[in-house]
């Protein structure tokens, strides 16, 4: 099937809000091209002087880090005038996520502007969204893409994995690349839990970490225990998981090349998600790995991050095991702390997690199938499809 993209540039957001600090046409168009490649799509760009019928259009925005409109008109005249003609416009941000006041920013000044907001179409990696817009009722559409989870579930099977039931040195593992502060809180809580041992886990870029977070200043207030393990591992600095000391390389940490060792050798993998504090559902490579590698999952998430995972995929998350009603506490400090109940309990019965390992086999199979199969997905091309039907 073939698309026609306005080829133009009619969208005026602040420059430090793209990607690239600039909004480039040639390179809009290259993206552009990349991804409806994945979706199976020609496209064909038209300039404005080319179209008879603006229905059959669309027009993409795809470098933005943020939608807030920060009080500028950011559609141009003549952007309002082909919406009005029936041109659509599709937003893209497939890997990372827009937040709450960014969709409230951006709506209202849709409405402020008269804009037709069932023109507009969000591709956007926070589940949430749908919610946003429910609350602000309004008529923006919203679709959560699988594009970066058929990306990641291409790059996973690279690493062959089978299923074994031999005993693995570690009962944990714990990867951090940039220590944002749930992050950093995750591992003091492992070290204040005295837990540290019993985990292959890595710090790596402090440099994100903010001792003045509010989470982390609530978390010091309720222990002095915390504050001197936060005060250890800070002063202990960046540390590389045990197997990825001579391969590890900054910010690959989450790419093809990682040492498969670190996830055979471990038997829980406690994911610290991109968000935890943050009202998204934004969902990464990092909860597709435990159950790609046959792992055992606790998630440090967002709440309702666990359902929108078992919604979207029927991932089996052990629950005849692993009490993840933690997934539905709002609250990050009550919720992480739900979170160590359920690794100390593991922690206190390693011989019940290696025997549950060994008997239930097919189930980790099971779960690893899915992740292969991601990568067969089309509801991002036939929801691009009825768009234009």
């Amino acid at each position: 099937m073939k698309l026609k993209v306005l080829d133009n540039i009619l969208s005026n957001f602040l420059p430090e809000q793209y990607f690239f600090r600039e909004n480039n046409l040639e390179k809009r168009n290259s993206i552009t091209s990349v991804i409806f490649e994945q979706l199976n799509f020609e496209l064909e760009f038209v300039k404005e002087n080319e179209v008879s019928d603006f229905n059959d259009i669309f027009y993409p925005i795809v470098n933005l880090n943020n939608l807030n409109t920060n009080n500028q008109d950011v559609f141009s005249d003549d952007l309002k005038k082909y919406i009005k003609k029936g041109l659509k416009v599709i937003i893209f941000h497939l890997n990372e996520c827009f937040h709450e006041d960014d969709i409230f920013s951006f709506n209202q000044y849709c409405l402020n502007n008269y804009i037709d907001t069932s023109k507009i179409y969000l591709y956007v990696n926070n589940k949430r969204i749908e919610n946003y817009l429910s609350d602000m009722k309004s008529n923006i559409n919203f679709y959560f893409p699988f594009y970066q989870s058929i990306e990641h579930s291409k790059i996973l099977q690279k690493n062959k994995v089978e299923y074994s039931d031999k005993d693995k040195p570690f009962l944990f593992m714990c990867h951090n690349n940039k220590m944002w502060n749930h992050r950093l809180s995750t591992i003091v809580l492992l070290k204040e839990n005295n837990l540290l041992e019993k985990v292959d886990y890595s710090c790596i870029d402090f440099s994100v970490s903010d001792d003045s977070d509010s989470f982390i200043k609530a978390l010091k207030s309720d222990s002095k225990t915390f504050i001197d393990s936060y005060d250890s591992i800070i002063e202990e600095g960046s540390k590389l998981s045990f197997y990825e000391k001579d391969k590890f390389q900054k910010n690959e940490i989450d790419s093809g090349i990682i040492d498969v060792n670190t996830f055979k050798n471990s038997y829980v993998n406690i994911v610290t998600e991109t968000d935890f504090t943050e009202n998204v559902i934004h969902i990464t490579e990092k909860s597709l790995k435990p159950f790609y590698y046959y792992q055992i999952p606790l998630i440090v998430a967002p709440y309702n991050h666990l359902k929108a995972l078992r919604e979207i995929y029927d991932f089996d998350f052990f629950d005849d095991l692993i009490d993840h009603s933690y997934d539905y506490e709002k609250n990050p400090v009550k919720r992480i702390k739900l979170i160590f109940n359920e690794i100390n309990k593991i922690k206190n019965n390693p011989d019940v997690i290696k025997d549950f390992y060994k008997w239930n086999k097919d189930r980790f199979i099971n779960n690893n199938k899915i992740v292969c199969e991601i990568v067969n997905k089309t509801d991002d091309t036939d929801y691009t499809k009825n768009i234009f039907i």
